[in-house]
């Protein structure tokens, strides 16, 4: 007879295989009794289903029982049950009629020899199941008759199951210990919770389901209901004790439960002992539920303006007994809290310390809550601003209308400054500039007499708003005026105020030293909200600045601030300007796994829609990807964000125009390429951005006019970019614009514009614009007849491309080299290959895998899949099964 796995076994193979080897072996050895232990709706209701399948599986007759109500409540009422069963199947008249006698009579000295002969005759023709589950509850007559009946099918094969716990143990009658004194027991206490919530979640009903959620419980499964009420029906004055237990939750005092209760205690003790011997609650202190399900099945059973009244006792008792916030704010999200004045206070300062432990989201319900508390409007507004500050660590738009209902309900003028200094970068985010501009200047003309620093504060805001887009640039510098001529009294502000004029310098490439020190003295002592404008901007003035040492300290007390607040937005700043700094490094693997991170928390943060840090980031990651190969990835992701036709005027659009020129560069389309990177320079003009080190567009564009033959244009470009670059000052700036410079210029003046600026690149932190100058510099020397040098520069620049993780640049230096490293006789078999590609291609050919050769050749696994696909062309093979061949090795390798 075929094996089949009995429904929701899964997990419990083990106590499975146990079953059906004590069923089979009982085919042969006359009758057993089997006991599974457990409560209900745990695993114990999945063996004792697997057990019925079993059997009927290996061709057992089936009769059950379950002692519920009415069926326990009547005298041999489970054994009735199981005869039906039993007889359901079809059986001869003679069976019937003794079933009939069975049922109808009342002594038991006729009773049970009719019902022994009854399973004796059953088990002649194929064996007999019987299981009961609820075995501990079961009506003692039923009892009395298996335990009797067991006794005298000798040599037959039936077996009893009983489904049973054990809390109840003492006070079951003998019966009962008969039959499991000596049974085969298999357990299913101790479960591990994957298999309980399993089962959990196949069983739970919408009820229990609903009661759970709205007290952060796992709901209780339908058995487990039964299985309660089966023991609180019998015992309904410790109902009102497991209730106040349930309600308080994990821990509760014995004392304030009673009280809860409103039991005294002695009356509560004597309840309490009666839950503990019905298996509800341990035997601990502070009280418990024995499973976190039996909580949710008596929560369950408590209807909802019961549980409101329950609730709002509690918090009451709790608020007076001096309990934190936190523990009476969890009673207040279910109370009536309408009529207790000090509810809102107390929802609100539970919510604050949810911010300090960097829970925005546990937070959020506290104030929703507090909203519905009876207040004045000016409490109503706070409420409104504190709600909307924690949405917006989440869900940036949420966060948003919050704070716009909450400026509306401002009643006065410092209530509206606080708001909308939350608002107003909340509007820039989303791209609402004009919107921004209003609000701060709106506010600041309220709050100018009496309190100057705020005033200043938020028309800094507006400065921002309005540089942030092309056709208020103007506004933007007459507000600078103001902006930096006169410093605020508060010390964060004047930190403020540092970092944009830091920001201010370093976009117009001047004042490089007072930039650093600017940026520096800015980030001492991190002011909370680092990750947020203007901080953000003094760190990337770092950067431009190459104080790389600077910016590092800076993000590890970023990264430092930004884990603790819970904040989605704060932490993509942290990985995204990490990811800057590992661009700026050259490493390419760290800084596109940094763009991806923060790409994926800011569009979580703004459920996908367009943002300013996100589509900085999307730029950012874009030209990573071009340098690592990227390219269809990269062109995907503008494309997804329609990002391929008109841009918006907006500043961070001027990155998106570079990276698509980018993408076009590398797509061949240097038309394309050259028409974004000029707007994208026209752009930048308009809003005195001259900076090479922020967007070195003109060194980029060069390379465009050289592919369309227009080297003048490209002469031009480059003289531009190094005239700014030396205003600067910094080595990465020059010697790029140098590098660009010797591109777009021939003979010998080519090869010492960009042998200096190779010399100017190894000063600097650059290590893959190092490489780019490195490859230019060995193809003008190729050019030139100067061999030697060529193929020292072209190495170095293959080997630096592939520590950056750069495959195309790796590429394309390797295919130089084998311009100027023809294959000899001596190299067959390698044919035209590079020194790297034949260096992997025999690693591969050893049976290496990539890992392994990038690890022994130490590079990155990308550049081991460029080599080896470049040496498949070359050789003309598909693959590395053809190496071996192709080169001649044996199969002892």
């Amino acid at each position: 007879m075929g094996r089949r796995l009995a429904p929701g076994i899964l997990g419990l193979r083990g106590e499975f295989e146990e079953l059906r080897g004590h069923l089979v072996r009982a085919l042969l050895s006359g009758p057993s009794v089997i006991t599974v232990r457990g409560v209900p709706g745990s695993d114990r209701t999945r063996l004792f289903g697997a057990a019925i399948d079993i059997a009927a599986d290996v061709g057992y007759r089936v009769g059950t029982g379950r002692s519920r109500p009415p069926i326990r409540d009547r005298a041999f009422g489970v054994v009735h049950q199981m005869l039906d069963e039993l007889l359901a199947q079809g059986e001869s008249p003679w069976a019937t009629s003794q079933a009939r006698t069975v049922m109808e009579e009342r002594s038991a000295d006729a009773m049970f020899p009719a019902f022994d002969r009854l399973l004796a005759r059953l088990a002649t023709h194929e064996p007999v199941l019987l299981a009961l589950d609820y075995a501990d509850l079961c009506d003692a007559a039923s009892l009395r008759y298996l335990a009797h009946a067991m006794r005298r099918v000798h040599g037959k094969p039936v077996v009893l199951v009983l489904a049973h716990d054990d809390t109840e143990q003492a006070a079951a009658d003998a019966s009962f210990r008969e039959l499991t004194a000596t049974a085969h027991r298999v357990s299913a206490e101790g479960r591990s919770s994957p298999d309980t919530a399993a089962c959990v979640s196949r069983t739970a009903g919408p009820q229990a389901a609903d009661a759970a959620t709205r007290d952060g419980l796992t709901p209780g499964p339908a058995d487990i209901d039964e299985w309660l009420g089966d023991r609180l029906s019998r015992h309904p004055a410790s109902t009102t004790l497991a209730q106040a237990i349930a309600i308080l939750g994990d821990d509760a005092d014995f004392g304030r439960a009673a009280a809860l209760a409103r039991l005294d205690l002695d009356d509560a003790s004597a309840r309490l002992d009666r839950l503990i011997l019905l298996g509800l609650v341990d035997k601990t202190l502070p009280l418990r539920f024995r499973y976190d399900v039996l909580r949710a099945a008596v929560l369950d059973a408590i209807p909802m303006g019961t549980r409101i009244a329950w609730h709002t006792r509690a918090a009451k008792l709790l608020h007076e007994a001096g309990e934190p916030d936190e523990t009476v704010a969890a009673h207040l999200l279910h109370a009536d809290v309408v009529r207790i004045g000090w509810a809102a206070p107390t929802l609100r300062s539970a919510a604050r310390h949810a911010m300090g432990r960097g829970e925005p989201e546990q937070a959020v319900p506290l104030l929703r809550r507090a909203l519905t508390a009876r207040s004045t409007p000016a409490h109503r507004a706070a409420v409104l601003r504190e709600l909307g500050t924690a949405e917006l660590a989440f869900d940036h738009y949420a966060g948003t209308a919050t704070l716009r209902a909450a400026l509306e309900n401002a009643p006065d003028a410092d209530e509206a400054a606080h708001t909308s200094l939350i608002l107003v970068p909340a509007l820039l985010s989303t791209e609402s500039n004009e919107e921004a501009i209003t609000v701060a200047d709106q506010v600041a003309a309220w709050v100018t007499e009496g309190d100057p620093d705020t005033a200043w504060h938020l028309g800094s805001l507006a400065y921002q708003a309005a540089l942030s887009r092309l056709d208020t640039v103007a506004d933007a510098t007459a507000r600078s005026v103001a902006l930096f001529s006169k410093a605020p009294e508060d010390p964060r502000l004047r930190q403020a105020r540092l970092a944009y004029l830091a920001h201010h310098h370093s976009w117009r490439g001047l004042d490089r030293p007072n930039v650093v020190r600017y940026a520096t003295e800015s980030l001492r002592d991190p002011p909370p909200g680092m990750a947020q404008s203007p901080y953000h901007l003094a760190l990337l003035s770092l950067l431009y600045a190459d104080a790389l040492g600077n910016a590092d300290a800076a993000l590890q007390q970023l990264e430092t601030s930004a884990v603790g607040k819970g904040s989605r937005c704060d932490r993509a700043a942290v990985v995204l300007l990490r990811g800057v700094a590992f661009r700026m490094s050259g490493i390419l693997d760290a800084a596109l796994n940094g763009f991806r991170t923060a790409h994926g928390l800011l569009d979580a943060w703004s459920a996908g829609n367009p943002t300013r840090e996100g589509m900085w980031c999307l730029a950012r990651m874009a030209e990573t990807l071009v340098e690592q190969g990227g390219i269809e990835e990269a062109h995907e992701l503008l494309a997804q964000r329609g990002l391929l036709g008109e841009l918006p005027d907006l500043v961070h659009y001027n990155w998106v125009l570079f990276a698509r020129g980018r993408i076009r560069m590398a797509l061949g389309d240097h038309e394309g390429a050259l028409a974004d990177l000029l707007e994208c320079g026209s752009r930048l003009a308009e809003w005195g951005m001259d900076n090479p080190a922020v967007l070195p567009w003109r060194s980029q564009a060069v390379s465009s006019c050289l592919a369309l033959g227009d080297r003048r244009r490209a002469r031009e470009l480059a003289e531009q970019e190094l005239a700014a670059a030396l205003r600067w000052g910094t080595p990465r700036a020059a010697g790029t614009a140098r590098a660009a410079l010797g591109r777009a210029s021939i003979g010998p003046e080519a090869t010492k514009l960009l042998a200096d600026a190779v010399a100017v690149l190894r000063e600097s932190p650059a290590r893959l614009e190092l490489a780019h100058a490195l490859y230019a510099l060995g193809v003008a020397c190729r050019g030139q007849g100067r061999l030697n040098e060529a193929r020292e520069h072209l190495v170095t620049a293959e080997t630096l491309a592939q520590r950056c993780s750069a495959g195309p640049l790796a590429v394309r230096a390797a295919q130089e080299l084998a311009g100027i490293n023809p294959s000899s006789g001596s190299d067959a078999p390698w044919g035209p290959l590079t020194r790297q590609q034949r260096r992997v291609a025999e690693l591969a050919a050893q049976r290496l895998s990539n890992r392994q050769i990038a690890v022994q050749l130490d590079v990155t696994v990308r550049c081991v899949e460029f080599h080896l696909s470049a040496a498949y062309r070359k050789l003309g093979i598909s693959g590395r099964h053809e190496l071996r061949g192709v080169l001649g090795i044996g199969a002892g390798g």
